[in-house]
């Protein structure tokens, strides 16, 4: 059974906020509290799809005793520590963690309540084949919770040569917009779209300013490497104050 759209999203994005960020998501006040985990105890099944190393898969967990989650990720290295840790944690019984990959899921057909990912479907070479893989796994009224770093409008138009530069840093050939995902397939219909791309720029400064900082503790780290890593947060700063990024939290019901 999947549960309400409202508690499900709130209790999602607390799931997949970063580390120290999840309060400031909770715009409803004490809503998540008082009645998101109540709706959110029906939901029985989720999958993280591209789960790295299963952190949110160990917090949906936290927040519902009663859930399942699968994680599917690429990764054999991650895995096998996301194993590990769910192993130390007594979670081995509640995690189930599968290498593959999000666009062809080893799971039956409308086999879970909730999908979730973080900013991992702009890595997929066929952004539409994974959300026709999703809409496949999600039982009917089953919902699709993620967020992702994806180009603005004048980011496809106008990004030039700050969008090359972001590009590069990740070896892609292209990002994905909203309309690529809302436009995948008719089975999954957006309901919600948290806009929060104006903490692109605020994200990457903060972790420029952590690594130069810390600058001391990674002298085993070559000065090219250090340089690369300055150009490439650099870059995702330039192309986020010029409005060619777009980040944030889509919600989509399996209609």
């Amino acid at each position: 059974m999947a549960a309400s759209s409202s508690a499900t999203r709130i209790l999602v994005k607390r799931a997949l906020a970063p580390r120290g960020h999840a309060d400031s998501l909770d715009d409803d006040g004490d809503y998540a509290s008082e009645i998101g985990c109540e709706d959110f105890l029906a939901v029985n099944h989720v999958v993280d799809l591209g789960a790295g190393y299963g952190g949110t898969a160990r917090k949906l967990c936290a927040l519902n005793d009663n859930v399942k989650v699968t994680c599917v990720n690429i990764s054999r290295v991650e895995n096998d520590h996301n194993k590990a840790v769910n192993k130390a944690e007594h979670l081995e019984g509640r995690i189930d963690v599968i290498t593959a990959s999000f666009d062809d899921v080893p799971l039956a057909d409308a086999s879970c309540d909730v999908v979730v990912s973080q900013d991992a479907f702009l890595h997929a070479d066929d952004r539409t084949r994974v959300m026709v893989e999703i809409a496949r796994i999600l039982r009917p009224g089953g919902r699709l919770i993620f967020t992702d770093i994806m180009q603005s409008e004048s980011g496809a138009t106008r990004g030039g040569a700050l969008m090359e530069a972001v590009l590069k840093r990740l070896q892609l050939n292209n990002l994905g917009g909203a309309r690529t995902y809302t436009g995948a397939t008719s089975a999954l219909r957006l309901v919600h779209f948290d806009d929060r791309s104006d903490q692109l720029a605020k994200h990457y400064r903060c972790v420029q300013s952590a690594l130069q900082s810390r600058e001391h503790e990674s002298l085993s780290l070559s000065d090219a490497y250090r340089a690369s890593m300055n150009e490439g947060l650099r870059a995702w700063i330039d192309a986020a104050d010029a409005g060619h990024l777009a980040w944030g939290y889509l919600e989509f019901l399996r209609v």
